[in-house]
Protein backbone atom coordinates (compact mmCIF):
# COMPACT_ATOMS: atom_id res chain seq x y z
CA UNK A 1 0.00 0.00 0.00
CA UNK A 2 3.11 2.12 0.57
CA UNK A 3 3.75 1.61 -2.75
CA UNK A 4 0.00 2.61 -4.08
CA UNK A 5 0.35 6.03 -2.62
CA UNK A 6 3.39 6.80 -4.66
CA UNK A 7 2.07 6.10 -7.34
CA UNK A 8 -1.15 7.49 -6.76
CA UNK A 9 0.39 11.24 -7.10
CA UNK A 10 -1.18 11.74 -4.10
CA UNK A 11 2.62 13.45 -2.52
CA UNK A 12 2.47 16.95 -0.85
CA UNK A 13 4.32 19.24 -3.23
CA UNK A 14 7.07 21.43 -1.52
CA UNK A 15 6.51 24.71 -2.98
CA UNK A 16 10.14 25.99 -2.46
CA UNK A 17 11.88 23.71 -5.10
CA UNK A 18 13.36 25.45 -7.94
CA UNK A 19 12.13 24.83 -11.70
CA UNK A 20 14.81 22.85 -12.42
CA UNK A 21 13.14 19.34 -10.72
CA UNK A 22 16.37 17.31 -12.24
CA UNK A 23 18.25 18.09 -8.95
CA UNK A 24 16.11 17.09 -6.39
CA UNK A 25 15.28 13.99 -5.01
CA UNK A 26 12.31 12.15 -3.90
CA UNK A 27 9.73 13.61 -1.53
CA UNK A 28 9.23 10.54 0.64
CA UNK A 29 12.02 8.57 1.83
CA UNK A 30 13.02 5.57 0.86
CA UNK A 31 10.04 3.36 2.32
CA UNK A 32 7.90 5.70 0.86
CA UNK A 33 5.44 6.75 3.49
CA UNK A 34 7.02 10.03 5.24
CA UNK A 35 6.47 12.94 2.80
CA UNK A 36 8.67 15.70 3.12
CA UNK A 37 5.79 18.30 4.62
CA UNK A 38 5.37 15.66 7.39
CA UNK A 39 9.00 15.64 7.78
CA UNK A 40 8.59 19.81 8.49
CA UNK A 41 5.90 19.27 10.82
CA UNK A 42 7.06 16.01 12.56
CA UNK A 43 10.61 16.85 12.58
CA UNK A 44 11.35 12.83 11.54
CA UNK A 45 14.26 12.85 9.01
CA UNK A 46 14.99 9.26 7.15
CA UNK A 47 18.01 8.71 4.76
CA UNK A 48 16.34 10.08 2.27
CA UNK A 49 18.58 11.54 -0.67
CA UNK A 50 19.30 14.97 -0.19
CA UNK A 51 16.69 17.80 -1.19
CA UNK A 52 16.73 20.71 -3.48
CA UNK A 53 19.14 22.49 -0.18
CA UNK A 54 16.77 22.37 1.92
CA UNK A 55 18.38 20.33 4.61
CA UNK A 56 22.06 19.78 4.30
CA UNK A 57 22.97 16.08 4.90
CA UNK A 58 26.54 16.42 5.27
CA UNK A 59 26.13 15.03 8.83
CA UNK A 60 23.66 12.81 8.39
CA UNK A 61 23.67 9.45 10.84
CA UNK A 62 20.99 7.60 8.97
CA UNK A 63 20.97 4.71 11.90
CA UNK A 64 21.54 7.19 14.82
CA UNK A 65 19.27 10.56 14.35
CA UNK A 66 20.16 11.86 17.25
CA UNK A 67 20.91 15.52 17.47
CA UNK A 68 23.63 15.74 20.26
CA UNK A 69 25.27 13.58 17.49
CA UNK A 70 26.14 16.17 15.24
CA UNK A 71 23.22 15.74 12.79
CA UNK A 72 22.28 19.20 11.47
CA UNK A 73 18.76 19.50 11.08
CA UNK A 74 18.16 23.79 10.60
CA UNK A 75 17.08 24.16 7.17
CA UNK A 76 19.58 25.13 4.86
CA UNK A 77 18.34 28.97 3.69
CA UNK A 78 19.23 30.18 0.10
CA UNK A 79 21.42 33.40 0.60
CA UNK A 80 19.48 34.89 -2.51
CA UNK A 81 16.36 35.23 -0.30
CA UNK A 82 16.97 35.88 3.63
CA UNK A 83 20.91 34.92 4.24
CA UNK A 84 21.17 37.10 6.93
CA UNK A 85 25.10 38.10 5.29
CA UNK A 86 23.08 38.71 1.86
CA UNK A 87 20.93 41.07 4.16
CA UNK A 88 23.71 42.70 5.64
CA UNK A 89 25.21 43.34 1.98
CA UNK A 90 22.08 44.79 0.93
CA UNK A 91 21.79 46.62 4.04
CA UNK A 92 24.99 48.29 3.75
CA UNK A 93 24.44 48.94 0.10
CA UNK A 94 21.31 50.77 1.23
CA UNK A 95 23.55 52.75 4.12
CA UNK A 96 26.41 53.43 1.43
CA UNK A 97 23.56 54.37 -0.88
CA UNK A 98 21.78 56.95 1.78
CA UNK A 99 25.42 57.91 3.05
CA UNK A 100 26.76 58.72 -0.81
CA UNK A 101 23.13 60.12 -0.84
CA UNK A 102 23.36 62.27 2.12
CA UNK A 103 27.47 63.25 1.47
CA UNK A 104 26.00 64.66 -2.07
CA UNK A 105 23.55 66.51 -0.67
CA UNK A 106 25.86 67.88 1.98
CA UNK A 107 28.42 68.83 -1.00
CA UNK A 108 25.40 70.52 -2.91
CA UNK A 109 24.59 72.62 0.34
CA UNK A 110 27.99 73.50 0.49
CA UNK A 111 28.20 74.59 -2.68
CA UNK A 112 25.03 76.79 -2.68
CA UNK A 113 26.32 77.71 0.51
CA UNK A 114 29.36 78.86 -0.85
CA UNK A 115 27.53 80.09 -3.87
CA UNK A 116 25.31 82.38 -1.71
CA UNK A 117 28.37 83.92 -0.09
CA UNK A 118 30.23 84.71 -3.06
CA UNK A 119 26.95 86.31 -4.62
CA UNK A 120 27.27 88.17 -1.14
CA UNK A 121 30.41 89.64 -1.18
CA UNK A 122 30.20 90.38 -4.98
CA UNK A 123 26.73 92.38 -4.00
CA UNK A 124 28.54 94.21 -1.00
CA UNK A 125 31.56 95.41 -3.35
CA UNK A 126 29.54 96.55 -6.04
CA UNK A 127 27.64 98.29 -3.27
CA UNK A 128 30.85 99.92 -1.99
CA UNK A 129 32.07 100.67 -5.57
CA UNK A 130 28.48 102.61 -5.78
CA UNK A 131 29.35 104.35 -2.97
CA UNK A 132 33.11 105.15 -3.58
CA UNK A 133 31.86 106.70 -6.55
CA UNK A 134 29.21 108.46 -5.34
CA UNK A 135 31.74 109.79 -2.65
CA UNK A 136 34.32 110.87 -5.20
CA UNK A 137 31.51 112.60 -7.34
CA UNK A 138 30.75 114.16 -4.51
CA UNK A 139 34.10 115.17 -3.49
CA UNK A 140 34.59 116.53 -7.11
CA UNK A 141 31.38 118.93 -7.20
CA UNK A 142 32.47 120.31 -3.61
CA UNK A 143 35.58 120.57 -4.77
CA UNK A 144 34.70 122.07 -8.25
CA UNK A 145 32.11 124.27 -6.01
CA UNK A 146 35.30 125.74 -4.10
CA UNK A 147 37.22 126.43 -7.05
CA UNK A 148 34.23 127.95 -8.47
CA UNK A 149 34.37 129.94 -5.36
CA UNK A 150 37.82 130.95 -5.24
CA UNK A 151 37.68 131.41 -9.41
CA UNK A 152 34.44 133.83 -8.42
CA UNK A 153 36.50 136.01 -5.47
CA UNK A 154 39.20 136.47 -7.63
CA UNK A 155 36.99 137.34 -10.46
CA UNK A 156 35.63 139.81 -8.59
CA UNK A 157 38.89 141.11 -6.77
CA UNK A 158 40.32 141.22 -10.28
CA UNK A 159 36.98 142.86 -11.81
CA UNK A 160 37.59 145.32 -9.00
CA UNK A 161 41.00 146.64 -9.84
CA UNK A 162 40.03 146.69 -13.20
CA UNK A 163 36.85 149.02 -11.94
CA UNK A 164 39.03 150.84 -9.63
CA UNK A 165 41.45 151.32 -12.14
CA UNK A 166 39.38 152.54 -14.75
CA UNK A 167 37.62 154.99 -12.14
CA UNK A 168 41.08 156.51 -11.83
CA UNK A 169 41.95 156.92 -15.45
CA UNK A 170 38.86 158.04 -16.52
CA UNK A 171 38.98 160.79 -13.42
CA UNK A 172 42.39 161.57 -14.62
CA UNK A 173 41.16 162.36 -18.03
CA UNK A 174 38.51 164.16 -16.18
CA UNK A 175 41.12 166.07 -14.82
CA UNK A 176 42.62 166.77 -17.66
CA UNK A 177 40.01 168.04 -19.92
Amino acid sequence: MEGKDKDDGDEEVNLDVPNDLSQCGSDTNDEGSVTAKEKEITGTRSSAPKRCHHYDDSNDNSENDNINEGSHTQPHISSSKKNPKGNRVKMNKRLQYKYNHDEILSSIKDKELKESNEIKTLELDYQREIEQEKLQKDFIALDWQKEEQHIGIELKRDLGKQTNHELEEESMNTRIE
